[in-house]
């Protein structure tokens, strides 16, 4: 269970030196200075491939991870998953800082993965890079199509194909929109603080007092309510009964 944290990979390093030109432009990184950041959650390696995870809640934010189109990489590398149990990504916040993808593969028209209800963004004008490398539209991994835009990919036939594992189809309640994180990477933006998928009953760590659906490491923004209580006997004989005059104000609606 990976859940309610915030990680940041978003200072540029050295990944590769090249002084003979050998290398793809690809692995040069997207600035082309042999800079980049690194790969939040690796969909590679064997620790991973049957040990399905549970990543919900979690902020990420990263500017350009190295490799050719890794992405976040928050999900599973193809059909990679063989225990029959789907690696499941809820309520997220995904951030790319760049023209860049945020998932290469993404294999949810199977029983290997299931996604709903995460945000997605990446904050640059108009980004021309796909916001999915390559969704499957079957566990044998082919058909496959690139989506630039997360409603791109709901309006097409591999979100109805997602039904066939996941009712709702997955991501039906994710939303692609700026989080409008502020120093803290805590988001600013209201749509956050709600609708994403209930995972109240689930029993996962964490959940049980999930009590509104948000999305991202840290909890709805409650304002604490306002209370005052009152009481001015003047006179009387111990022990006196006193009656209290109370006034509660809640400025969110929410307690």
């Amino acid at each position: 269970y990976f859940h309610h944290n915030i990680v940041v990979s978003s200072k540029k390093t050295l990944i590769v030196n090249d002084p003979n030109h050998l290398l793809e432009p690809k692995y040069l990184g997207i600035d082309g200075d042999n800079m980049g950041t690194g790969i939040l959650i690796s969909s590679h390696g064997s620790d991973q491939k049957n040990a399905p995870r549970k990543i919900y809640n979690n902020t990420f934010y990263t500017y350009k991870p190295w490799g050719s189109t890794s992405g976040i990489s928050a999900g599973y590398d193809r059909n990679t998953n063989t225990t029959g149990i789907p690696h499941a990504m809820f309520n997220n916040i995904f951030v790319v800082g760049s023209n860049y993808n945020v998932f290469k593969h993404v294999p949810w028209n199977s029983n290997i993965e299931v996604a709903d209800g995460n945000l997605y963004w990446r904050s640059v004008p108009n980004p021309t890079a796909n916001l999915f490398e390559a969704v499957y539209g079957s566990p044998t991994l082919t058909p496959w199509s690139p989506f630039l835009t997360l409603q791109e990919y709901k309006d097409s036939t591999f979100f109805t194909a997602t039904k066939n594992y996941y009712a709702p189809g997955c991501e039906n309640s994710g939303i692609e929109a700026d989080p409008m994180l502020d120093a803290n990477y805590v988001p600013q933006n209201q749509s956050v603080w709600q609708g994403g998928v209930d995972l109240s009953s689930t029993g996962w760590p964490g959940t049980a007092e999930m009590t509104v659906p948000y999305r991202g490491a840290v909890a709805l923004n409650n304002q604490r309510p306002a209370v005052s209580v009152s009481a001015n006997p003047t006179a009387g004989t111990v022990p006196l009964t006193v009656n209290f005059t109370a006034t509660a104000t809640d400025s969110d609606g929410t307690i």
